[in-house]
């Protein structure tokens, strides 16, 4: 056995206990100022970046005043921190143009700023944003850059200067008082470690080491014979536990030593009441001695069988052979050493009685080495192999039930040490079986030993069955095992023998994985589905009342999604959705989320933004602008490339006693305001938005009620030429709904477009408008040439448009020639071949076409050339302004000019005065709508109108 080392307690303790505090004195105050730095920086940067942003905005309005005197006071008065080393104003070429110190103004930066970076610089320059460098724990200082606009230069072409602000903060002397703080309690800790130790050692003195000099002097008092010597040693604890199993030992010497002297008469005592049959023989073979269990087993007396060969009285056979088996004694004499009988060795007593036995023979040598004679010891094992052969039966049961598991069956003991291996799936096992036996869980699944033990150490600990899952590379890949465990055998404290049943339960967990997907995350996009974001979004706002940091919950809604969908079918809508998805999480934080609620819905958690509701703000507006650019892009779509963009609303939690679905309402309520506002737009929630949610949804029952009873109307504004006679008619929807009265049509039509009502809504006022038409045609002589309808943008990409306008056509007998389609410019904006394949199919019924509110989209001119248009409508917007804004008068100009050399009809809206009439005639337009001609009226009034066939105006403003 390898020595132990030692070395005096009462000098070694204390040193290592003192060596051990002092390391960690040193590494936590090293720790501490580390922390405390860390800390100190954050707090800095969030106060610096505000301070110069108000700084910043300060100095661009006093440089566009030319105030330069004024910028130095500023810097001046932010100068007195005496954090502040230096604070410049330097134009683009890097010259000072103002400083906290007066005598550095014109010099070059780069030549007085001592931690100036130029990349830093320039990047500032270019990005036209604050940037911050700073690294308090090495050089304590601070450096800010932000870029300012300076004022055009006269005389140069270059309009656009920028300049930068530049100040450099000196926090050494704050690290110092810091460090001289750390220092104070590491010292203070230091002294209280030292009298710590001193105790140590006046303890050690006399609770260790005057008791061990006590028991070193007894024990040498024993050495010497002094048995009666004992220690004297009072208390408790591993010295006084010494001292008694000193005195232990010296009453255990004394009482061999007498003992000794009775071990002959002991010894033949022992021989006489042993348990096992023993038998001596000489060496020629015969019995010297047999002791009373050898008589009741051989059925012979000592006194009949002294004398005797040893198988005369002791008849052994093989069980299973009956053949002689070889005598043990003779093997003893020939081999000299001890021997033990072959198995299944059968005992035949003298009255013909069978046992099974086990026994060993071994040789009796006298003090001088010569050999005496032979001493054979046996037992009688019959109950023993009864029992090992039921074993043995049982085992081969456990083994076949164990073929038939499902899984792999280990017996193990308490160390992990597999004993055996059962069942047919040696797939599933991680070594062959023959590799397992013997060997410690440790060894074969180093990974998984930690979990394996105390699953092991639970089972003979409670007696329960236990149940773990773990997972296993095997050589077909990953697969989960189930492991249950049950108590084989237990022993004294945690010694037993466990049975572990290991179940493949791979494609349960496939299952179960699938299942929760399903319940939990979008099909589509893998996003966390409304369940699990609400689950999500109650969590952190619980977290959020808890930590008081604001969070916020953003409500988005992709623009136009409808019309993507009707346009280029679902397949080409899911495309864009999964990118949508991609660019929304590759946007936020591994801590944020994003769902998918349904259709174009998404909706995103932002945790943790800040202490103050301002601050959240200012952040989640960031995020909001960069999920925006991020969506804005543009998308390549099965070969078409598109562009979307988002609206989007806000709600930041928490404010009251709101719950998840309140926060989720006032997300999309803002999200409503960004539709309102004209899409790709962000907005805050208000509470105010509640309540215009509310309204909506109730204008969105009303207006489905209105459907259902056919409660619009339809009137007819006028189109004449330039004597005032009726040479068409615009039909314009109207709803005047008993509980609100008139509502115009601009709070119900971008209603009915987003719900999908505008289709069903557009029918309809195609057929009354027909149906209208037809009757004039029947009652009047002479009937306006045409009749115009608009066409929402949804209604135009329905696939059965075409069809739908045929038969109304045929059903009212109205030529084709007579109805004027009026398109907005949106529905140019998407698959601008599909919208001309369309178009000229109405163009085979004799559709015209006519786009309206002309000027105010973003249509491409060449556009106009490619589409089979037959008219413009120069928006009222226009026409309006046209005697006093020369702007607007060219506009109308030229779009006059325009549709002559393109051979269109030009519409001019909204003409209310004679001067607006005059100046749009002079530029060669023919047609005119307005209320200078007339009022829209409902079908009778026009009836009416046309029955007396005057040339317009009736209505004079």
């Amino acid at each position: 056995m390898k020595p132990i080392r030692t070395a005096p307690l009462k000098f070694t303790l204390p040193a290592l206990v003192s060596t051990v505090a002092l390391a960690g004195i040193l590494l936590l105050t090293g720790w501490q100022y580390r922390s405390q730095v860390e800390l100190l920086e954050e707090g800095i940067r969030h106060e610096l970046i505000l301070d110069i942003s108000r700084i910043q905005g300060h100095v661009e309005r006093e440089l566009q005043r030319d105030d330069l005197e004024e910028v130095r006071r500023e810097f001046t008065s932010f100068s007195v921190r005496p954090q502040v080393a230096l604070m410049t104003l330097s134009d683009d070429a890097g010259r000072i143009l103002v400083s906290s110190r007066l005598a550095l103004e014109g010099r070059e930066l780069a030549a007085v700023a001592t931690r100036y970076d130029a990349m830093l610089y320039r990047r500032a320059l270019r990005e036209r944003r604050l940037l911050l460098r700073s690294d308090l724990l090495h050089d304590g200082h601070i450096q800010l850059y932000a870029p300012v606009s300076l004022p055009a230069v006269p005389g140069r072409l270059r309009t656009d200067r920028r300049g930068m602000i530049y100040v450099d903060f000196d926090y050494g002397r704050d690290l110092a008082t810091l460090a001289a703080r750390l220092r104070t309690q590491a010292l203070q800790l230091l002294g209280g470690t030292i009298a710590a130790v001193l105790l140590l050692v006046i303890a050690l003195h006399f609770l260790v080491t005057l008791p061990v000099t006590h028991l070193r002097a007894v024990a040498n008092r024993i050495a010497g014979g002094d048995l009666e010597a004992r220690p004297v040693i009072e208390g408790s604890g591993e010295l006084h536990e010494l001292a008694q199993d000193l005195i232990h030992m010296t009453e255990r010497i004394a009482d061999t030593l007498g003992r000794f002297a009775e071990s002959n008469e002991q010894l033949a005592s022992t021989l006489r009441s042993i348990g096992d049959g023993v038998i001596v023989t000489d060496t020629g073979g015969h019995v010297t001695r047999i002791n009373p269990c050898a008589e009741r087993l051989t059925g012979w007396s000592e006194q009949e069988a002294r004398g005797r060969h040893l198988l005369e009285v002791f008849h052994i056979v093989h069980a299973e052979t009956r053949r002689p088996a070889e005598n043990p004694v003779e093997r003893v004499l020939r081999e000299g050493g001890v021997v033990g009988l072959a198995n299944h060795t059968a005992l035949i007593a003298r009255d013909g009685r069978e046992y099974l036995i086990a026994d060993s023979a071994a040789p009796i040598h006298l003090p001088d080495g010569e050999l005496l004679g032979v001493i054979l010891v046996f037992q009688d094992v019959t109950e023993q192999y009864r029992m090992r052969r039921e074993l043995e039966r049982h085992h081969e049961e456990l083994r076949n039930f164990a073929s038939a598991l499902p899984g792999v069956a280990f017996i193990l003991d308490e160390s992990g040490t597999c004993l055996e291996v059962f069942g047919s799936q040696h797939a599933l096992l991680a070594f062959p079986p023959e590799q397992m036996r013997g060997r410690r869980v440790p060894e074969l699944l180093p990974a998984l030993a930690g979990p394996l033990m105390e699953t092991i150490t639970r089972t003979l600990s409670s007696g329960e069955p236990q149940r773990l899952e773990y997972q296993l590379e095997l050589t077909g890949g990953a697969r989960w095992f189930e492991g249950r465990t049950a108590v084989l055998r237990r022993g004294k404290g945690l010694q037993g023998q466990v049975a572990w049943l290991a179940l493949d339960i791979t494609e349960r967990k496939a299952t179960e994985a699938h299942v929760e997907r399903l319940a939990y995350y979008d099909p589509l996009t893998a996003l966390p589905n409304r369940r699990l974001f609400m689950e999500r979004l109650q969590h952190e706002l619980a977290l959020a009342r808890r930590s008081r940091l604001i969070g916020a919950l953003l409500f988005l809604d992709l623009d136009y999604f409808k019309t993507l969908n009707d346009a280029l079918g679902h397949e080409v809508g899911d495309l864009l959705l999964k990118e949508v998805a991609a660019r929304l999480s590759g946007c936020l934080r591994e801590e944020d989320t994003v769902a998918r609620l349904g259709g174009d819905e998404f909706t995103i958690i932002l945790p943790n933004l800040g202490s103050t509701m301002d601050e959240a703000a200012t952040d989640v507006g960031t995020v909001a602008a960069k999920l925006r650019e991020a969506i804005n892009r543009p998308y390549e779509l099965n070969g078409h490339q598109y562009l979307t963009t988002i609206s989007l609303g806000i709600t930041l939690f928490p404010s009251g006693t709101e719950s998840a679905e309140d926060l989720l309402r006032q997300a999309d309520a803002a999200m409503y305001l960004s539709k309102s506002a004209g899409r790709n737009t962000i907005s805050f929630y208000r509470p105010e938005l509640q309540q215009a949610a509310e309204a909506r949804l109730q204008l969105e029952n009303d207006l489905r009620r209105a459907m259902e009873e056919e409660a619009f109307e339809l009137h007819y504004q006028p189109q004449c030429n330039r004597e005032g006679h009726v040479i068409g008619l615009e039909a314009l929807i109207r709803w005047n709904d008993p509980k609100r009265g008139p509502v115009p049509p601009s709070v119900f039509i971008p209603v009915m477009e987003e719900n999908g009502g505008i289709v069903e809504l557009g029918k309809w006022v195609l057929r009354r408008a027909l149906r209208d038409y037809r009757r004039w045609q029947e009652g009047c002589a002479e009937p306006p040439l045409s009749i115009s309808v608009n066409i929402s943008t949804r209604q135009f990409r329905v696939s059965g448009l075409v069809g739908q306008v045929r038969a109304l056509l045929e059903e009212t007998g109205v030529p084709g020639s007579a109805l004027v389609l009026e398109l907005t410019e949106g529905v140019l904006l998407d698959n601008f071949s599909a919208t001309v394949r369309r178009m000229n199919r109405l163009r085979e019924l004799g559709v015209r076409f006519s786009i309206d509110d002309f000027g105010t989209g973003y249509s491409s001119l060449g556009y106009l050339r490619r589409l089979p248009l037959d008219e413009l409508k120069i928006d009222r917007s226009f026409v309006g302004d046209v005697d006093h804004d020369a702007d607007a008068a060219a506009i109308v100009e030229t779009i006059i000019a325009m549709a002559e050399h393109l051979g269109m009809e030009v519409v001019a809206e909204g003409v209310e005065t004679k001067a607006q009439l005059d100046f749009l005639i002079r530029n060669g337009c023919r047609r005119f709508q307005g209320w200078y001609f007339s009022r829209a009226m409902d079908a009778e009034g026009i009836a009416a109108l046309l029955g007396r066939a005057e040339a317009l105006p009736l209505v004079q403003p």
